[in-house]
Protein backbone atom coordinates (compact mmCIF):
# COMPACT_ATOMS: atom_id res chain seq x y z
CA UNK A 1 0.00 0.00 0.00
CA UNK A 2 1.41 3.35 -1.05
CA UNK A 3 2.17 5.94 1.60
CA UNK A 4 0.14 9.11 1.78
CA UNK A 5 1.71 12.47 0.94
CA UNK A 6 1.76 13.30 4.66
CA UNK A 7 3.64 10.08 5.45
CA UNK A 8 6.09 10.68 2.62
CA UNK A 9 6.65 14.21 3.84
CA UNK A 10 7.48 12.96 7.34
CA UNK A 11 9.85 10.39 5.88
CA UNK A 12 11.52 13.09 3.82
CA UNK A 13 12.02 15.23 6.90
CA UNK A 14 13.66 12.24 8.63
CA UNK A 15 16.05 11.83 5.69
CA UNK A 16 16.93 15.54 5.79
CA UNK A 17 17.65 15.40 9.53
CA UNK A 18 19.70 12.24 9.11
CA UNK A 19 21.84 13.86 6.40
CA UNK A 20 22.43 16.93 8.59
CA UNK A 21 23.34 14.76 11.55
CA UNK A 22 25.88 12.56 9.72
CA UNK A 23 27.54 15.57 8.10
CA UNK A 24 27.98 17.16 11.52
CA UNK A 25 29.45 13.95 13.01
CA UNK A 26 33.28 14.15 13.04
CA UNK A 27 33.42 10.35 12.95
CA UNK A 28 31.74 10.19 9.54
CA UNK A 29 33.70 9.03 6.50
CA UNK A 30 32.47 7.95 3.06
CA UNK A 31 33.91 4.85 1.41
CA UNK A 32 33.71 3.36 -2.06
CA UNK A 33 35.44 0.45 -3.75
CA UNK A 34 35.79 -0.73 -7.34
CA UNK A 35 36.23 -4.40 -8.18
CA UNK A 36 38.03 -6.54 -10.73
CA UNK A 37 34.80 -8.29 -11.73
CA UNK A 38 31.09 -8.02 -11.06
CA UNK A 39 29.39 -9.83 -8.20
CA UNK A 40 26.58 -12.34 -8.66
CA UNK A 41 23.43 -10.34 -7.93
CA UNK A 42 21.29 -13.49 -7.91
CA UNK A 43 22.83 -14.82 -4.70
CA UNK A 44 21.24 -13.91 -1.34
CA UNK A 45 22.85 -11.05 0.58
CA UNK A 46 24.06 -13.37 3.36
CA UNK A 47 25.94 -15.67 0.96
CA UNK A 48 29.69 -14.89 1.17
CA UNK A 49 30.09 -16.00 -2.46
CA UNK A 50 28.00 -13.00 -3.50
CA UNK A 51 30.94 -10.74 -2.66
CA UNK A 52 33.75 -13.05 -3.76
CA UNK A 53 35.28 -10.48 -6.11
CA UNK A 54 38.60 -8.71 -5.72
CA UNK A 55 38.92 -5.04 -4.86
CA UNK A 56 41.02 -3.04 -7.32
CA UNK A 57 40.50 0.50 -5.96
CA UNK A 58 39.52 2.10 -2.64
CA UNK A 59 38.55 5.68 -1.87
CA UNK A 60 37.66 7.31 1.46
CA UNK A 61 36.77 10.94 2.20
CA UNK A 62 35.80 12.78 5.37
CA UNK A 63 32.44 14.48 5.85
CA UNK A 64 34.34 17.75 5.43
CA UNK A 65 35.51 16.71 1.97
CA UNK A 66 39.11 15.81 2.73
CA UNK A 67 40.52 12.89 0.76
CA UNK A 68 41.65 10.36 3.38
CA UNK A 69 42.49 7.39 1.17
CA UNK A 70 42.86 6.88 -2.57
CA UNK A 71 44.69 3.86 -3.86
CA UNK A 72 44.71 1.16 -6.49
CA UNK A 73 44.92 -2.40 -5.20
CA UNK A 74 46.78 -5.27 -6.80
CA UNK A 75 44.65 -8.27 -7.75
CA UNK A 76 45.48 -11.95 -8.11
CA UNK A 77 43.14 -12.27 -11.09
CA UNK A 78 43.18 -9.91 -14.04
CA UNK A 79 40.50 -7.22 -14.11
CA UNK A 80 37.77 -8.40 -16.46
CA UNK A 81 37.12 -6.50 -19.72
CA UNK A 82 33.53 -5.97 -18.58
CA UNK A 83 34.69 -4.28 -15.37
CA UNK A 84 37.23 -2.15 -17.23
CA UNK A 85 34.47 -1.02 -19.60
CA UNK A 86 32.58 0.38 -16.60
CA UNK A 87 35.24 1.90 -14.32
CA UNK A 88 38.10 2.30 -16.78
CA UNK A 89 40.73 0.59 -14.62
CA UNK A 90 42.94 -1.52 -16.89
CA UNK A 91 44.80 -4.60 -15.58
CA UNK A 92 48.09 -2.85 -16.29
CA UNK A 93 47.11 -0.05 -13.90
CA UNK A 94 47.20 -2.39 -10.90
CA UNK A 95 50.04 -4.61 -12.07
CA UNK A 96 52.56 -3.01 -9.69
CA UNK A 97 50.05 -2.04 -6.98
CA UNK A 98 50.27 -3.71 -3.57
CA UNK A 99 47.72 -6.41 -2.79
CA UNK A 100 45.03 -5.72 -0.21
CA UNK A 101 46.72 -7.75 2.53
CA UNK A 102 50.06 -6.03 1.88
CA UNK A 103 48.92 -2.49 2.55
CA UNK A 104 45.22 -1.61 2.50
CA UNK A 105 44.35 -4.10 5.25
CA UNK A 106 46.47 -2.26 7.84
CA UNK A 107 45.70 1.19 6.43
CA UNK A 108 41.94 0.72 6.66
CA UNK A 109 42.15 -0.96 10.06
CA UNK A 110 43.63 2.28 11.39
CA UNK A 111 41.51 4.65 9.29
CA UNK A 112 38.08 3.09 9.89
CA UNK A 113 38.46 2.11 13.55
CA UNK A 114 35.60 3.70 15.50
CA UNK A 115 34.36 5.51 12.41
CA UNK A 116 30.87 5.93 11.01
CA UNK A 117 31.35 4.55 7.50
CA UNK A 118 28.85 5.64 4.84
CA UNK A 119 28.53 4.52 1.25
CA UNK A 120 26.05 4.31 -1.57
CA UNK A 121 24.66 0.77 -1.56
CA UNK A 122 27.14 0.09 1.23
CA UNK A 123 26.13 -3.57 1.51
CA UNK A 124 28.19 -4.27 -1.62
CA UNK A 125 31.27 -2.34 -0.47
CA UNK A 126 31.02 -3.86 3.00
CA UNK A 127 30.59 -7.34 1.56
CA UNK A 128 33.62 -7.29 -0.72
CA UNK A 129 35.70 -5.56 1.95
CA UNK A 130 34.77 -8.26 4.46
CA UNK A 131 35.86 -10.93 1.98
CA UNK A 132 39.19 -9.16 1.43
CA UNK A 133 39.73 -8.95 5.19
CA UNK A 134 38.86 -12.63 5.56
CA UNK A 135 41.41 -13.63 2.92
CA UNK A 136 43.97 -11.49 4.74
CA UNK A 137 43.24 -13.62 7.83
CA UNK A 138 43.55 -16.99 6.14
CA UNK A 139 39.88 -17.15 5.15
CA UNK A 140 38.58 -16.58 8.69
CA UNK A 141 35.15 -14.95 8.20
CA UNK A 142 34.58 -14.67 11.96
CA UNK A 143 37.79 -12.65 12.32
CA UNK A 144 36.69 -10.52 9.37
CA UNK A 145 33.33 -9.84 11.01
CA UNK A 146 35.09 -8.69 14.18
CA UNK A 147 37.31 -6.43 12.07
CA UNK A 148 34.27 -4.93 10.34
CA UNK A 149 32.47 -4.45 13.67
CA UNK A 150 35.08 -1.88 14.71
CA UNK A 151 33.21 0.59 12.49
CA UNK A 152 29.53 1.53 12.07
CA UNK A 153 28.20 1.05 8.55
CA UNK A 154 25.31 3.07 7.09
CA UNK A 155 23.82 3.12 3.60
CA UNK A 156 23.18 6.49 1.96
CA UNK A 157 21.04 4.92 -0.77
CA UNK A 158 18.16 4.13 1.61
CA UNK A 159 17.62 7.63 3.11
CA UNK A 160 18.30 9.20 -0.29
CA UNK A 161 15.58 7.00 -1.82
CA UNK A 162 13.32 7.99 1.08
CA UNK A 163 14.11 11.65 0.34
CA UNK A 164 13.23 11.22 -3.34
CA UNK A 165 9.99 9.53 -2.28
CA UNK A 166 9.25 7.23 -5.23
CA UNK A 167 7.12 4.44 -3.85
CA UNK A 168 7.47 0.85 -5.13
CA UNK A 169 4.08 -0.87 -4.91
CA UNK A 170 5.56 -4.31 -5.56
CA UNK A 171 8.13 -4.17 -2.75
CA UNK A 172 6.10 -2.00 -0.43
CA UNK A 173 8.99 0.39 0.11
CA UNK A 174 10.69 3.36 -1.50
CA UNK A 175 12.22 2.53 -4.84
CA UNK A 176 15.98 2.34 -4.61
CA UNK A 177 17.53 5.17 -6.56
CA UNK A 178 20.56 4.76 -8.77
CA UNK A 179 23.45 6.94 -7.64
CA UNK A 180 23.19 10.04 -9.84
CA UNK A 181 26.41 11.21 -11.42
CA UNK A 182 28.39 8.06 -10.59
CA UNK A 183 31.69 7.96 -12.45
CA UNK A 184 32.55 4.44 -11.24
CA UNK A 185 35.88 5.45 -9.75
CA UNK A 186 36.27 5.02 -6.01
CA UNK A 187 37.30 8.48 -4.83
CA UNK A 188 35.06 10.26 -7.36
CA UNK A 189 32.06 8.24 -6.20
CA UNK A 190 32.72 9.13 -2.55
CA UNK A 191 32.51 12.81 -3.50
CA UNK A 192 29.32 12.11 -5.47
CA UNK A 193 27.83 10.54 -2.35
CA UNK A 194 29.00 13.45 -0.23
CA UNK A 195 27.26 15.79 -2.67
CA UNK A 196 23.99 13.88 -2.26
CA UNK A 197 24.26 14.26 1.51
CA UNK A 198 24.69 18.02 1.15
CA UNK A 199 21.76 18.20 -1.28
CA UNK A 200 19.55 16.44 1.24
CA UNK A 201 20.84 18.45 4.19
CA UNK A 202 20.26 21.79 2.48
CA UNK A 203 16.72 20.95 1.33
CA UNK A 204 13.96 23.21 2.59
CA UNK A 205 11.82 21.15 4.99
CA UNK A 206 8.85 23.38 4.21
CA UNK A 207 8.73 22.12 0.63
CA UNK A 208 6.10 19.41 0.09
CA UNK A 209 7.66 16.95 -2.39
CA UNK A 210 5.46 16.06 -5.37
CA UNK A 211 4.86 12.41 -6.12
CA UNK A 212 7.70 11.43 -8.46
CA UNK A 213 6.53 10.36 -11.89
CA UNK A 214 8.44 8.91 -14.80
CA UNK A 215 8.96 11.35 -17.61
CA UNK A 216 9.96 10.35 -21.14
CA UNK A 217 13.57 11.16 -21.88
CA UNK A 218 14.27 13.75 -24.52
CA UNK A 219 15.92 12.07 -27.47
CA UNK A 220 18.98 13.74 -28.86
CA UNK A 221 21.40 12.78 -31.54
CA UNK A 222 24.02 10.49 -30.07
CA UNK A 223 26.71 8.04 -31.07
CA UNK A 224 25.57 4.42 -31.47
CA UNK A 225 26.65 1.94 -28.83
CA UNK A 226 30.04 0.38 -29.43
CA UNK A 227 30.42 -3.31 -30.19
CA UNK A 228 31.92 -3.75 -26.72
CA UNK A 229 28.91 -2.07 -25.08
CA UNK A 230 26.44 -4.19 -27.07
CA UNK A 231 28.33 -7.36 -26.19
CA UNK A 232 28.37 -6.42 -22.51
CA UNK A 233 24.64 -5.61 -22.51
CA UNK A 234 23.89 -8.99 -24.06
CA UNK A 235 26.13 -10.78 -21.56
CA UNK A 236 24.32 -9.11 -18.62
CA UNK A 237 20.95 -10.11 -20.04
CA UNK A 238 22.14 -13.70 -20.47
CA UNK A 239 23.51 -13.73 -16.92
CA UNK A 240 20.02 -12.93 -15.65
CA UNK A 241 18.31 -15.54 -17.81
CA UNK A 242 17.00 -13.17 -20.47
CA UNK A 243 17.92 -15.14 -23.59
CA UNK A 244 14.94 -14.88 -25.93
CA UNK A 245 15.02 -12.01 -28.39
CA UNK A 246 11.55 -10.75 -27.60
CA UNK A 247 12.27 -10.77 -23.85
CA UNK A 248 15.56 -8.94 -24.35
CA UNK A 249 13.95 -6.19 -26.38
CA UNK A 250 11.12 -5.86 -23.87
CA UNK A 251 13.67 -5.28 -21.08
CA UNK A 252 15.74 -2.86 -23.16
CA UNK A 253 12.67 -0.89 -24.22
CA UNK A 254 11.58 -0.67 -20.59
CA UNK A 255 14.92 0.75 -19.47
CA UNK A 256 15.51 3.29 -22.26
CA UNK A 257 11.80 4.18 -22.52
CA UNK A 258 11.48 3.76 -26.26
CA UNK A 259 10.83 0.80 -28.58
CA UNK A 260 13.96 -1.26 -29.19
CA UNK A 261 14.02 -4.05 -31.78
CA UNK A 262 17.69 -4.93 -31.32
CA UNK A 263 20.45 -4.16 -28.84
CA UNK A 264 22.44 -2.76 -31.76
CA UNK A 265 19.89 0.09 -31.92
CA UNK A 266 21.06 1.44 -28.56
CA UNK A 267 22.96 4.69 -28.46
CA UNK A 268 26.14 4.82 -26.40
CA UNK A 269 24.48 6.73 -23.48
CA UNK A 270 21.53 4.32 -23.59
CA UNK A 271 23.85 1.32 -23.45
CA UNK A 272 25.57 2.84 -20.41
CA UNK A 273 22.17 3.34 -18.76
CA UNK A 274 21.21 -0.27 -19.49
CA UNK A 275 24.49 -1.56 -18.03
CA UNK A 276 24.01 0.51 -14.85
CA UNK A 277 20.37 -0.56 -14.52
CA UNK A 278 21.13 -4.27 -14.90
CA UNK A 279 24.02 -4.05 -12.44
CA UNK A 280 22.25 -1.96 -9.79
CA UNK A 281 18.74 -3.48 -9.71
CA UNK A 282 18.21 -6.17 -12.36
CA UNK A 283 15.01 -7.53 -10.87
CA UNK A 284 13.31 -4.15 -11.27
CA UNK A 285 13.66 -4.38 -15.05
CA UNK A 286 13.54 -8.11 -15.68
CA UNK A 287 10.57 -9.03 -13.47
Amino acid sequence: MAKSDDERYKDRLEAIEWAREVLADPATVILDVETAAFHDTDLPDDDPAKYDVEICEIGVVSAGGGALYDTLVGTACAISPEATAVHGIHPLAVESAEAFHERAYADLAALLDGRRVLGYNISFDRGVLKQAVAYSNGGDLAAAERWMARARWEDVMLPYSQWIGEWDETRGEYRWQKQPGSGHRALADTYTTLGLLHTMAKADPAWQPPLPGRRPRARTASQPASDKQVKFVNSLLSRHGVTKGEDRYRVLSKIVERPIASSTELTSPEASSVIDALKDDPQRWIA
